[in-house]
């Protein structure tokens, strides 16, 4: 339908791709920065998510939580949580108040 349209377009316009690829790796370095200010040690990811260690995983992952910031948890590393990319200026904020 017209999403696949859109997507074919998009993909095929080579200008848009390098810019969009250019934006999420400033975005994941962004992240990287909030994370180490946070406390946390980067251990992975890619340019779409990032993947940190923190002393206080569980207590961090229920605040994030209760600001309303989705993250990923591991049962078997509790320290370690994978963030994605805050959709917009309002989701980076939040996310900045509660790693501060």
């Amino acid at each position: 339908g017209p999403a696949l349209a859109i997507g074919a377009a998009a993909l095929s316009d080579i200008e848009w791709r390098a810019a969009a690829s250019e934006a999420r790796a400033a975005d994941a370095a962004r992240l990287d920065r909030m994370i180490v200010r946070g406390g946390g040690r980067v251990v992975g990811g890619t340019s779409l998510f990032r993947t940190a260690d923190f002393p206080d995983g569980p207590d961090l992952y229920r605040q994030l939580a209760a600001a309303g910031i989705a993250v990923r948890r591991f049962a078997e590393r509790p320290e370690r949580l994978r963030f994605g990319l805050p959709g917009d200026k309002t989701g980076w904020c939040r996310l900045s108040r509660v790693l501060k």
